[in-house]
């Protein structure tokens, strides 16, 4: 796993950075002191997994960074303060909360945790059927493909409607996409994938499925007319 140290206390990136060195599964791909010089890495390369977060930062805040961020990876915050604590959790990306100073126990059950999701999501298709897991309310959840009605993308996180249920996820659209192995699946809008099995009507700029119209936008309307069957 690719990793970053954001801190502005260079003594806490010391320790960060020895801890982190002594997983033979973590790579660290950077250290820094603010959020603004993080967040520019991050952009720019695209693949870090985890993050260790410090909150009191300049400028940007931790939280702050994790708002900012869409699609973010899996973090593990660090802080002096136990009242963050609360809060830290209500962002999805969000593994652990490690105390300042951090304990070396407490660091390495961080870290298998964080091991142990990223894991899991690289095997995205190797569960029966293309079957992947998404983590929703701190929970990893199955999802079988042939129950999907639609995806729906809605700011940072993606409604995937089930038959009889819907999951609410933190991650992008074109993540979901990803994993979906079926060439059932198309998508029609910036913010819709669909399972074509499961349309039930369509009209020129729409489709219903379940009760619910899911829109085709002009960019996608060529491709739902190629993959239906129409006699």
């Amino acid at each position: 796993m690719k990793c970053i140290i954001v801190d502005d206390e260079e003594l806490q990136i010391s320790v960060c950075k020895m801890l982190v060195l002594e997983h033979n599964e973590l790579e660290l791909a950077g250290t820094f002191n603010s959020a603004l010089t993080a967040l520019k890495f991050i952009n720019e390369t695209k693949n870090i997994d985890l993050i260790f977060l410090d909150i009191m930062l300049p400028h940007i805040d931790g939280f702050d960074m994790l708002s900012i961020m869409q699609d973010p990876p899996r973090v593990i915050l660090m802080s002096s303060a136990k009242e963050f604590a609360i809060k830290a959790f209500e962002f999805d990306p969000v593994l652990d909360y490690l105390l300042k100073p951090i304990e070396k126990v407490r660091f390495n059950k961080a870290v298998q945790k964080a091991i142990g999701k990223n894991r899991i999501m690289q095997k995205p298709n190797t569960i029966g059927n293309g079957a992947f897991y998404v983590q929703s309310d701190k929970r990893l959840i199955r999802i079988n493909p042939s129950e999907i009605d639609f995806i729906e993308a809605s700011g940072n996180y993606v409604c995937i409607h089930l038959e009889k249920q819907k999951i609410l996820t933190y991650t992008s659209l074109k993540k979901v996409f990803a994993k979906l192995a079926s060439d059932n699946f198309l998508q029609t809008h910036r913010s819709y994938i669909i399972n074509t099995n499961k349309i039930e009507d369509l009209k020129d700029n729409s489709v219903l499925i379940n009760k619910r119209i899911i829109p085709i936008s002009r960019r996608y309307k060529k491709n739902v007319l190629e993959l239906i069957n129409v006699l």
